[in-house]
């Protein structure tokens, strides 16, 4: 498949039940559920052993969203786990992840108010504070920026 800015435009090609493609190597890997007003999306960095899982969705979501990211590249190749705010919809899923993860080198990546409040699901993997680490991290040779976005309801 080409990418153009038309394509963002249009569903053509848009299979919900695939991961998408946007960009090279940057993969759209969330599950549509019907009749459910509130939508969140998983997004997929394939990086090598160095990849990056990005929002990784709900215990609602996450068996669609495994689904996608072993059509692209076995789940063991993810090392960074971003979750850019604590709601359930985003994060209910990593005690599964913390289950399936062998990695000693895997984190969850987030803000310092995300992880008070993520510690609480009592998760083995650490978490890694973009605060702490100059809102930069450089995954494997790909430096990923983070921007404070302020959430609110």
């Amino acid at each position: 498949m080409v990418m153009n800015s038309e394509t963002f435009l249009t569903t053509e090609g848009f299979d919900p039940e695939r991961p998408f493609r946007l960009a090279e190597g940057v993969w759209w890997v969330g599950h549509y559920l019907a009749d459910d007003p509130f939508q969140c999306h998983a997004y997929l960095i394939e990086n090598g052993d160095q990849s990056v899982l990005i929002d990784p969705g709900s215990k609602l979501t996450f068996p669609h969203v495994l689904g996608k990211v072993e059509d692209v590249l076995p789940f063991t190749r993810i090392r960074y786990f971003i979750c850019h705010h604590q709601d359930p919809d985003i994060t209910s899923t990593l005690p599964l992840i913390d289950q399936l993860v062998s990695r000693k080198d895997a984190v969850i990546i987030s803000h310092w108010r995300a992880i008070a409040l993520l510690k609480h699901y009592g998760l083995d993997l650490p978490f890694w504070c973009v605060e702490q680490n100059g809102w930069h991290l450089n995954a494997g040779g790909r430096r990923l920026k983070f921007i404070l976005t302020p959430y609110l309801h």
